[in-house]
């Protein structure tokens, strides 16, 4: 055991935390297995009749449920190895794929793009997730977000407060940087192009996957992790999602507003873990929005923006410091 704080990592949850050469290998050879001897693979119909996809992990006699809303243009198994450890730390999962991802409908042809006219459709979507299947189980329930998964739980937090026992939120979107225009210039310009009919088309810059490595330009620090999610991108053109679309970044900046204005409606027991090296979210309105609410945080100063893909050291203090606020250790 290595103990941080109050709460102590198991050793075999230790290792593969802090593995870097044979990480691809030891996920393929023994992760993977122990998940799909877990894993239960479904389908729902959502509110407006959409199909929609999802995995469920049952351990035996589970100490909580945890809700997994996964990020812009991520798909279920990019979670493979933080699932591992929620199973071995005893919680089961739930982890839906929102709608133009993974499995789920896609409305759009493009498989590279990323489209939605409203996040009101993420939530709507989750809320039906929410009834048919959390709900029912009577045990605590926890909201794990990352990313735009992180903006679409704040958005549960606040207009359904007695949802969740506790969430964990991972770089949260509370507000998408605009890259290089001028915030006010770049919002008119994304939304002229939604009311003129170009929703749809991708927002400049965005290209289709183009099966390339660049771990330069991801989220990750780590080889390994990038590598291991990168191949299972390729693996499979339904996890080649990759692109914003005009509507989703206009959907997006709507849904930032709307966090910020309803910040006061968050009841729920709430840490955030956010970045100092970011390219896709401003760490500085996450640094506002904590002190607006009565939450805990931990800013990683050299992590980029998924947290849990950085260098060892940051690796192990994400993990630590979720486990310990799942388990109700004190920070």
């Amino acid at each position: 055991m290595v103990q941080m704080g109050k709460y102590e990592l198991s050793n075999d949850c230790l290792s593969l935390i802090k593995l870097e050469e044979g990480f691809v290998q030891e996920m393929k050879t023994n992760v993977e297995p122990f998940l799909k001897s877990h894993c239960t693979d479904g389908l729902y119909t959502s509110h407006d009749g959409k199909t929609l996809h999802y995995l469920y992990y049952d351990i035996e006699n589970p100490k909580a449920v945890v809700m997994l809303v996964h990020g812009f243009s991520e798909f279920a198994e990019k979670y493979n190895e933080m699932v591992y450890y929620l199973l071995k730390n005893g919680y089961c999962v739930y982890l839906p794929e929102h709608r133009g991802h993974g499995d789920s409908t896609r409305e759009v042809e493009d498989l590279s793009k990323v489209y939605v006219k409203s996040f009101d459709d993420y939530i709507d979507d989750l809320k039906v997730f929410y009834e048919e299947f959390i709900k029912p189980i009577d045990l605590q329930k926890i909201l794990f977000g990352h990313s735009m998964g992180g903006g679409i739980s704040l958005m549960m937090l606040e207009i359904y407060p007695d949802y969740f026992d506790k969430a964990v939120l991972s770089s949260p979107m509370v507000k998408i940087q605009m890259s290089n225009y001028p915030e006010q210039i770049a919002k008119k310009l994304i939304k002229a192009k939604v009311v003129f009919g170009q929703g749809e088309h991708y927002v400049y810059g965005q290209k289709p996957f183009s099966g390339v490595p660049n771990i330069e330009r991801s989220s990750c620090k780590s080889p390994a992790r990038y590598e291991y999610t990168f191949g299972l991108r390729c693996d499979d053109e339904l996890h080649q999602t990759c692109s914003a679309t005009f509507s989703w970044a206009d959907a997006a900046i709507s849904a930032s507003d709307f966090i910020k204005e309803n910040a006061d409606k968050i009841k729920c027991n709430t840490l955030f873990l956010y970045a100092g090296r970011e390219h896709l979210v401003e760490p500085e309105e996450t640094r506002k929005f904590c002190e607006r609410i009565n939450c805990k945080s931990e800013f990683f100063e050299n992590a980029k923006h998924e947290i849990y893909n950085s260098d060892e050291e940051d690796r192990v203090k994400f993990y630590t410091m979720m486990f310990e606020f799942m388990e109700g250790k004190s920070l």
